[in-house]
Protein backbone atom coordinates (compact mmCIF):
# COMPACT_ATOMS: atom_id res chain seq x y z
CA UNK A 1 0.00 0.00 0.00
CA UNK A 2 1.13 3.47 -0.71
CA UNK A 3 -0.27 6.69 1.18
CA UNK A 4 -0.21 9.94 -0.73
CA UNK A 5 2.85 9.00 -2.56
CA UNK A 6 5.57 12.25 -2.94
CA UNK A 7 5.94 14.22 -6.12
CA UNK A 8 8.54 16.91 -5.94
CA UNK A 9 11.64 15.56 -6.07
CA UNK A 10 10.81 11.82 -6.69
CA UNK A 11 8.78 11.79 -10.11
CA UNK A 12 12.13 12.35 -11.96
CA UNK A 13 14.13 9.67 -9.78
CA UNK A 14 14.55 6.30 -12.24
CA UNK A 15 11.43 3.71 -12.12
CA UNK A 16 13.54 1.60 -9.33
CA UNK A 17 13.18 4.32 -7.17
CA UNK A 18 9.28 5.24 -7.32
CA UNK A 19 6.43 3.24 -6.19
CA UNK A 20 4.68 1.40 -8.90
CA UNK A 21 2.66 -2.14 -10.05
CA UNK A 22 6.01 -3.89 -10.51
CA UNK A 23 6.85 -3.58 -6.59
CA UNK A 24 4.53 -6.48 -5.32
CA UNK A 25 1.93 -9.23 -6.74
CA UNK A 26 -0.44 -6.10 -5.94
CA UNK A 27 0.08 -2.36 -5.00
CA UNK A 28 -3.06 -0.02 -4.04
CA UNK A 29 -2.59 3.38 -3.42
CA UNK A 30 -4.41 6.31 -1.70
CA UNK A 31 -3.88 9.35 -2.70
CA UNK A 32 -5.59 11.95 0.09
CA UNK A 33 -3.64 15.31 -0.20
CA UNK A 34 -3.19 15.86 -4.03
CA UNK A 35 -3.39 20.06 -3.76
CA UNK A 36 0.45 21.76 -4.15
CA UNK A 37 0.56 23.90 -0.52
CA UNK A 38 4.02 25.84 -0.46
CA UNK A 39 5.27 23.93 -3.52
CA UNK A 40 4.88 20.45 -2.02
CA UNK A 41 2.16 18.13 -3.42
CA UNK A 42 1.69 14.39 -4.07
CA UNK A 43 1.62 12.03 -7.16
CA UNK A 44 -2.10 12.37 -8.59
CA UNK A 45 -1.30 10.11 -11.07
CA UNK A 46 -2.55 6.14 -10.77
CA UNK A 47 0.41 4.42 -10.38
CA UNK A 48 -0.63 1.32 -8.57
CA UNK A 49 -3.18 -1.99 -9.82
CA UNK A 50 -5.77 0.24 -7.64
CA UNK A 51 -5.65 3.98 -6.85
CA UNK A 52 -8.38 5.45 -4.40
CA UNK A 53 -9.00 9.24 -4.27
CA UNK A 54 -11.25 9.32 -1.38
CA UNK A 55 -12.67 13.02 -1.52
CA UNK A 56 -11.60 13.71 -5.19
CA UNK A 57 -7.63 12.67 -3.67
CA UNK A 58 -7.62 16.48 -2.08
CA UNK A 59 -7.09 17.80 1.55
CA UNK A 60 -9.38 15.75 3.13
CA UNK A 61 -12.15 17.60 5.41
CA UNK A 62 -11.40 17.97 9.05
CA UNK A 63 -7.36 17.58 8.68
Amino acid sequence: SGLDPAAFGFEDNPPDAQLDETDAVFVDVIHTDGEIIAGWGNIKRPIGHVDFYPNGGLNQPGC
